[in-house]
């Protein structure tokens, strides 16, 4: 089974939430199914700061009910069961940074937002692909996460890729 880390913007095309295509949200709920039949591991941290994350942007379990609710009632469900979710300690040091962040990666500029994702990545011993669905800026990070040993799997690739070109005009 694959291990991944799950970006808050997957829930959120998932669930309807965003510009992305259809094609996008489909290939996000298919993974989501998947996750739901056990054929992934879900890395999170022992702090909750994923978990917290998630709650913050509006993804209640219980109404209504979408792809992003039925996520964080399965991730509630099983935060607990290591055979489908693993929890790993990351270290804040500050606003919305970690110790466990590779120090190339702000010389990036890298968002304060987006760091507890390769955070969690680094204490997993960069075992976990980042799922990343709807944040073209991971495309010009790509070559830089990918020297320091993050790997990320973009559901929705080509479209991020037609975006990114287009922000970079």
């Amino acid at each position: 089974m694959a291990e991944l880390i799950i970006d808050t913007n997957v829930l959120l095309v998932a669930k309807g939430d965003s510009t992305m295509s259809w094609n996008c949200v489909e290939a996000c709920t298919n993974l989501l199914d998947q996750v739901f039949d056990h054929q992934h591991i879900v890395v999170i941290d022992d702090n909750y700061i994923l978990l917290e994350e998630y709650e913050n942007n509006c993804l209640n379990p219980y109404y209504p009910p979408n792809y992003a609710n039925r996520f964080l009632r399965w991730l509630w469900t099983n935060q607990s069961n290591p055979s489908v979710v693993k929890q790993v300690t990351i270290t804040p040091t500050g606003h919305k940074d970690f110790e466990e962040f590779p120090e190339s990666l702000r010389k990036e500029g890298f968002d304060l937002s987006d760091r507890k994702f390769v955070a969690v990545a680094a204490a997993n011993n960069f075992n976990a692909r980042i799922v990343q669905a709807a944040d073209s800026k991971w495309i010009g990070w790509h070559s830089s996460l990918v020297n320091e040993g993050v790997s990320i799997f973009l559901p929705c690739e080509k479209e991020l890729r037609a975006i990114h070109a287009r922000k970079q005009k």
